[in-house]
């Protein structure tokens, strides 16, 4: 802007607007005055605008994990700092615990201020570990396993939990309440018995017998299925397929079975398949897929539960229950088997002893039976075929496996390969000394 004609020695004077210098993007600029200063004229004279510089202010938010950000006001160039008392939490899970370590972006000495910026917390996660207790059923520890990891399966190894025998009941362990499972926090497992009724002093206990059809032997020596009389009630001459195995192509050998399964897998085989008129189980519904099975065994005699009213279809079955049953449809054979960890005192030994006579059962390398160990899908179908004499021809396996049934997971090394063959496809065989199947 200029004024003309300003006569000498008058004061100058500025009429328009307020000079203005537009801001950068570091910093924006106020009027200050004029260079040189205003001064009576003298002569033709130029003036200047003159501005100060001042640094933007920009605004920094301080992310907090879980707890509330923080916002404040710096100025650009300013050294960006932590407000004081200012720390990021993030809560605690039941899998990880979380330690602060930094920021994102990084803070360090040289870190200026240049802009509106947000800075977000960094936490190390840590994976919490909890303490495992396992009781006894009466409350006692037996182990205490600290600093297990989330996520991890727990594992007992300890001695093998007992509880006293009264003049009633031997007890065998045969779990944890509640079931095992992986680590999601302090947990407490408290072993589980099942009560068996003692047998009479100086009896074997058949509680399970079948009501006997015919007189049995004296002397019942042979494994065959009519003498040890389980041809009376299984049948042992037809070698039709009683497994099936899973809609997804496996037979799941090494998977355990069910009290329920186990009810199932003899009735298949029953020459009378009458069920009971009574259910003498209360936790046993008539709409039950296993309801018919079950009570066809109690019919005759080959099961009868447990003390308190139960059957517990859904409990895996052990070693000894499942020998038990299996014994139940033959006649009673008084040998000692020589099973260490199956003393006289045992609930089962008549059984087994029984079992391992005929042949049906041989117990471990180490030369124990572990009776209360739950049996795998391969065991029992052993103990069953041992049952009616019934042994894969090796030979025809071999040679005409394509048109036979197989399984994705049953392996020709396994030793329950032949086992499993022969209870899955229907055949016609004849038997001398060895079982020869035909086309």
């Amino acid at each position: 802007m200029a004024d003309e004609s300003v006569s000498w020695g008058e004061m100058p004077q500025y009429e328009g607007a307020v000079p203005a210098k537009p801001a950068s993007g570091t910093h924006n600029y106020t009027f200050t005055g004029w260079s040189p200063v205003v001064s009576a004229v003298t002569g033709d004279a130029v003036y200047t605008a003159v501005f100060s510089e001042n640094p933007n202010s920009f605004t920094i938010t301080w992310q907090g994990g879980d707890a509330a950000p923080l916002t404040v006001t710096a100025n650009y160039g300013d050294p960006v700092t932590v407000p004081d008392g200012f720390t990021p939490v993030k809560n605690r899970t039941a899998e990880f615990s979380y330690v602060f370590t930094g920021w994102s972006p990084e803070v360090n000495g040289s870190s200026i201020v240049t802009g509106d910026a947000s800075y977000a917390p960094v936490f190390d996660a840590i994976r919490n570990k909890y303490s495992v207790t396992w009781k006894n059923y009466d409350g006692s520890v037996l182990e205490t396993d600290e600093n297990v990891p989330y996520g991890d399966m727990p594992q007992y190894d300890g001695a093998e939990p007992e509880k006293p025998e009264d003049d009633t009941y031997n007890y065998v362990f045969t779990g944890w309440s509640p079931d095992v499972s992986a680590v999601t926090g302090n947990a407490v497992y408290t072993a589980v018995f099942t009560d068996e009724e003692k047998p009479a002093p100086n009896k074997p206990h058949k509680p399970h017998k079948p009501k006997p059809v015919d007189p049995a032997p004296t002397d019942p020596s042979g494994s065959d299925p009519v003498s040890s009389g389980v041809s009376r009630y299984l049948n042992a001459e037809d070698h039709f397929g009683y497994i099936a195995g899973y809609t997804d192509g496996t037979v799941r050998p090494e998977s355990k079975i069910t009290r329920a399964e186990t009810a199932a897998l003899f009735c298949s085989l029953l020459l009378d398949k009458k069920p009971g008129e009574v259910n003498p189980f209360s936790d046993i519904s008539a709409d039950a897929w296993y309801s018919n099975y079950v009570l066809t065994l109690h019919n005759i005699g080959a099961i009868s539960g447990y003390t308190d009213g139960t059957y517990r279809p859904n409990n895996q079955i052990t070693r000894a229950e499942f020998t038990a049953i299996a014994v139940s449809f033959a006649h009673a054979v008084d040998e000692e088997a020589g099973f260490p960890d199956v003393p006289s005192s045992h609930w089962a030994e008549p059984y087994i002893n029984s079992a391992a006579h005929y042949g049906w059962v041989t117990g471990y390398p180490d030369g124990t039976f572990r009776p209360g160990d739950t049996i795998t899908r391969a065991e029992a179908i052993t103990i069953i075929n041992g049952m009616l004499d019934r042994r894969a021809d090796v030979d025809y396996v071999h040679e005409n496996v394509h048109k036979l049934k197989t399984f994705s997971d049953l392996k020709e090394t396994a030793w329950y390969y032949h086992g499993i063959m022969e209870a899955a496809n229907t055949h016609d065989h004849t038997k001398e000394h060895i079982e020869i199947w035909h086309d």
